[in-house]
């Protein structure tokens, strides 16, 4: 059961921090940003759509795992860290 209850409070803070990073910390520019060049586009567009896209990234994890962070250690969750950081990595990548 430990295990269940673990898995639960993990995803619901994950799923809290990407719904709070992904709504609240992604400014109106880089949302526009990310979309904005068509495909094949070269230049000064394609590069403002990386930065953005690379910005939203790195606060949209880091503050995953500040949130899974702060849980783990007020709840006392048995979380492996090197499992925490193979998930919020296989979530930045892909």
């Amino acid at each position: 059961m430990i295990h269940a209850a673990t898995f639960a409070a993990v995803f619901a803070v994950l799923f809290a921090s990407h719904v709070w990073a992904d709504h609240c910390r992604q400014t109106d520019k880089w949302a526009a940003a990310k979309v904005r060049p068509e495909p094949g586009a070269d230049g000064p567009e394609q590069a403002e759509s990386w930065r953005a896209l690379i910005a939203h990234l790195t606060v949209y994890h880091l503050v995953m795992a500040v949130m899974l962070a702060v849980t783990a250690g007020l709840l006392d969750l048995p979380v492996g860290w090197a499992g925490a950081v193979a998930g919020i990595g296989f979530s930045a990548v892909s």
